[in-house]
């Protein structure tokens, strides 16, 4: 009995193919990787938190850079003492970045919402502290989400920007 061995037919331009192709998604995925420790998937990272201040420390906000459409998201207004006035701190949430949220809930229960030609304005009684204000809302429009929140008729504005993925 002779044998003759395996025979098997090599095809070195499938090989070359299958090798890049392998090269190229181990590529995909360390990308993917570190977009996602970056934060540009939500949860931590650089990408994840922003936070925006108006001069005199009177509002800060807090928001996430980058969210994803109808996704639960919250943002995070800290007033200072300078926007107090008479016992009461009204925030005024722009029409834009209202028109592209769907708000869900504001904690604390503001005293008053009233539609503006501006906006959403919102009036909080102001205790022995400023009130610290956080607002969960989904996103309902994909791509830039700008908005500004403004103290009082005219006081200090803190713009921010967010994106909206889908």
């Amino acid at each position: 009995m002779g044998s003759r061995g395996l025979q098997v037919d090599e095809n070195d331009r499938f090989e070359r193919g299958e090798w890049v192709f392998e090269r190229v998604a181990w590529a995909v995925m360390a990308v993917i990787l570190v977009a996602a420790l970056a934060g540009l998937f939500g949860g931590l990272g650089v990408f994840a938190s922003r936070q925006a201040s108006a001069a005199a420390g009177a509002l800060t906000v807090e928001y996430p850079g980058l969210t994803r459409y109808t996704a639960k998201t919250d943002l995070q207004i800290i007033t200072g003492t300078a926007a107090v006035s008479e016992g009461q701190v009204a925030l005024t949430l722009s029409s834009d970045w209202v028109d592209g949220a769907d708000i869900s809930q504001v904690i604390p229960e503001p005293d008053t919402w009233e539609s503006t030609p501006d906006g959403l304005r919102l009036t909080f009684p102001a205790g022995a502290a400023p009130p610290e204000v956080r607002i969960s809302y989904r996103p309902d429009a994909i791509g830039p989400h700008p908005g500004t929140v403004t103290v009082g008729e005219a006081g200090p504005a803190v713009d921010f920007q967010q994106f909206v993925y889908p």
